[in-house]
């Protein structure tokens, strides 16, 4: 069972496009994983993320962007490669399928800071524990 789980940071700003009629959108995802590097930051790995369809059109309409907090699961691919030096590269992709689109209680929506009238959902904000001992 190939199932991936995991709540990180959009690095780019999402992509949408279409593809044989069916909607799709693309973005990076950066994942804290355990440890620090060298200089002292936390370890973290890249994930290109493809959400399909109804995920593709939910993610244009709720205004997903980049450094928004995300939760996404599905199911987790691998492309192996070598870069324009010969050196192989790996790159994690993740075919997605739920995502949950986090947003800190004290930070704007995207639609706030560009000055829509409402909140794109119409929900309420989902609320997140403010752990100063959390890495994200």
């Amino acid at each position: 069972m190939n199932n991936f789980n995991a709540i990180g940071r959009l690095i780019t700003e999402p992509t949408f496009r279409q593809a044989g009629g069916v909607d799709v959108c693309d973005f990076k995802l950066s994942v804290r994983t355990r440890g620090k590097n060298e200089q002292g930051y936390p370890n973290s790995i890249v994930i290109k993320c493809t959400l399909w369809r109804k995920l593709a059109e939910l993610a244009r309409n709720v205004g997903l962007y980049k450094g928004q907090n995300a939760g996404v699961r599905g199911m987790l691919d691998m492309e192996v490669f070598s870069d324009k030096n010969g050196i192989p590269r790996t790159n994690l992709l993740l075919d997605v399928e739920d995502i949950d689109f986090i947003r800190q209680t004290d930070m704007p929506s995207k639609a706030e800071v560009r000055g829509d009238a409402d909140d794109v959902t119409g929900m309420p904000a989902p609320v997140v524990a403010q752990d100063p001992d959390c890495p994200f």
